[in-house]
């Protein structure tokens, strides 16, 4: 074969490797093709390739693959300073492959078969420069992206896991918020517990006392000889009289402690003046008078859990009685009839009720916090901090409606406001 002809024949092949090195997904496939073709055409006796990233050499390829290579890789990263070289022995020529990212790799192809042919050897390499550097950029990109993309999968796993935990961990909290509520709802109605106690005992006196005295008559009915069947007939009706009225009683607190099961729709008049016949005598002690004023009295129902209403009630009113007493405390010589006035009216499509008092009000710099859990101004033999709070938990949270506070002239006034039945 004559000398042109070989040099066609080696540009040839040349191309077809061309063609082939945008077919390439990774930098080692285009290296290996490379060495492959220059072993074809020339037959080095050793071939060195250093890929260069971001700067610095990585792991060498040589063919041989046992050939000591560190001289010559040290000569390529030190000593190397223009774009193409001849080797130090002269059989060969070392080449910087670069990209638009800079310098990709350093190559050296030493001990050619055809020393005489090595400028052709040269011109083929870089007549291919471009396209290898072209084809280990795109690699090395698509390298980059598959790091990526498995690096993002990871992530996407490790936050699908960590959504799931902390899900787990919101029902949990949850579930933990809502036992609490339901045992500091318990805790509230305990906390009035004593003063239901003493209500009870208060209505009790005068039917026990009136059984006592019919007690008491029958032995002097007896001694007087008027003991006959009509008198005892009476004395049985009165008795039982006053034993209803003391089962009516304890029938009324055992209600008020049972929890409504569902929300339904109630008429908050009567929820209200329920609160007030089983209490008021607590009231009357302590000199503090309660009105109830309303309008329409039959429309004003409204839905939710009435006991737990009637809770929030109580809870309003005796914190108005504490105001008041703590007020009286201060200047024992101005006494002052404590009042309570609840007010209750539609509006739009909602019931409001409005409890004020004239306990003098709550100071600003706690008025923000006075529906906090176990926040209270009172002592802790008075005071648990947990009926207001719950009171707002009850409200708001179970029955989807609004408690506020505020101070108005001579005290504070709650205002509660619930969907009305027909809203």
């Amino acid at each position: 074969m004559s000398k042109k002809d070989k040099q066609l024949a080696d540009y040839a092949m040349v191309c077809d490797l061309i063609c082939q090195l945008s077919a390439h997904v990774s930098e080692a496939a285009t290296i290996d093709n490379i060495m492959h073709l220059f072993r074809t055409l020339c037959a080095p006796s050793k071939i060195i390739y250093i890929p260069i990233v971001e700067g610095l050499p990585s792991e060498a390829v040589t063919f041989p693959e046992k050939i000591n290579a560190e001289p010559i890789i040290s000569g390529l990263i030190n000593d190397f300073k223009d774009d193409y070289a001849w080797t130090i022995s002269g059989g060969g020529f070392r080449v910087k492959i670069k990209g638009r990212e800079g310098l990709l790799g350093l190559m050296e192809l030493d001990g050619l078969l055809f020393p005489e042919y090595k400028n052709h050897y040269l011109n083929l390499f870089l007549t291919i420069a471009s396209a290898i550097s072209l084809s280990i950029s795109n690699s090395r990109l698509y390298q980059s992206l598959l790091i990526a993309n498995n690096q993002l999968e990871k992530k996407t796993h490790e936050l699908g896991q960590l959504n799931i935990h902390l899900e787990g961990q919101v029902r949990n909290k949850i579930n933990e918020i809502r036992q609490k509520e339901q045992i500091l709802i318990q805790q509230s109605k305990m906390a009035t517990m004593g003063e239901m106690i003493g209500s009870i005992a208060h209505q009790w006196k005068q039917p026990l006392n009136a059984i006592s005295v019919n007690i008491q008559d029958i032995k002097d009915a007896y001694e007087y000889g008027e003991l006959n069947s009509e008198y005892i007939d009476n004395m049985i009706a009165t008795s039982n009289e006053q034993v209803d009225f003391m089962a009516k009683t304890i029938d009324d607190f055992r209600n008020f402690f049972r929890p409504s099961k569902e929300k339904i729709a109630f008429n908050v008049v009567n929820s209200l003046k329920e609160v007030l016949s089983m209490f008021k005598d607590v009231f009357n002690k302590d000199s503090v008078t309660i009105g109830i004023f309303y309008d329409n009295g039959s429309e004003l129902k409204c839905i939710g859990y009435p006991n737990e209403f009637k809770q929030v009630i109580l809870n309003i009113i005796n914190n108005s009685k504490d105001a008041i007493v703590v007020k009286r405390g201060k200047d024992p010589k101005a006494f002052f009839e404590g009042k309570i006035r609840i007010t209750v009216h539609k509006e739009d499509h909602a019931v409001v009720v409005r409890v004020s008092d004239n306990g003098g009000g709550i100071p600003e710099l706690i008025i923000e916090r006075i529906f906090e859990p176990y926040f209270t101004t009172k002592p802790s033999d008075i005071g648990t901090g947990i009926g207001l709070y719950m009171s707002k938990t009850i409200i708001e949270t179970n029955m989807a409606g609004s408690l506020t506070v505020r101070n108005i002239e001579e005290g504070a006034e709650f205002k509660i406001i619930i969907k009305a039945a027909d809203g």
